[in-house]
């Protein structure tokens, strides 16, 4: 299917400018002056409106598998997709968490069966817990690494420290 969405205002890292965006089976194959166009199957009049490539949300938080109640993978792509958003990075805490290349592997495919937009899978670390996974879930592919500050951490001042605890005094 051809689509073309007519006499918008395109916005590019390069700039704003008038222009029709050519699309074919949903991919954009051209940017061409406004007017200019080959006929399309399809025409959309963005007259008036702000034409944007598609939105990445680094960000998200589904909870599937696990907590599925708040939402799931299915409903949040289909959200974005309707916002706007192409593409997705989903946080890697749902149950189990992405904490190993198995984890990752079955949850890239689980998401694929029913993703309705782009996404990428963050990975987690749990300290000593999987400290040795976290390189090889980057080379699979994982779009970042979520690490949780202080869960477990103690921290004690040395004794000549002038700032630690027994040795402040109160005035």
């Amino acid at each position: 299917m051809r689509l073309t969405v007519r006499n918008g205002t395109v916005v590019t890292p390069q700039g704003s400018y008038s222009a029709d965006v050519e699309c074919e089976d949903g991919r954009i194959t051209a940017l061409v002056a406004a007017g200019e166009s080959s006929g399309a199957d399809e025409e959309i009049d963005a007259s008036g409106l702000l034409v944007f490539p598609g939105f990445i949300d680094p960000h998200v938080h589904s909870r599937d598998p696990g907590l599925t109640e708040k939402e799931d993978f299915a409903h949040s792509t289909r959200a974005a997709a309707a916002g706007g958003v192409t593409t997705i990075f989903e946080m890697p805490n749902a149950i189990p968490p992405v904490s190993d290349v198995s984890v990752f592997r079955e949850r890239a495919e689980q998401h694929a069966r029913v993703a309705f937009v782009d996404f990428g899978l963050w990975a987690i670390s749990l300290g000593r817990e999987n400290l040795g996974e976290v390189a090889a879930l980057v080379e699979e592919g994982a779009v970042g690494v979520k690490l949780f500050w202080g869960t477990r951490c103690i921290v004690r001042p040395s004794s000549s420290s002038t700032t630690s605890p027994t040795s402040r005094r109160r005035t």
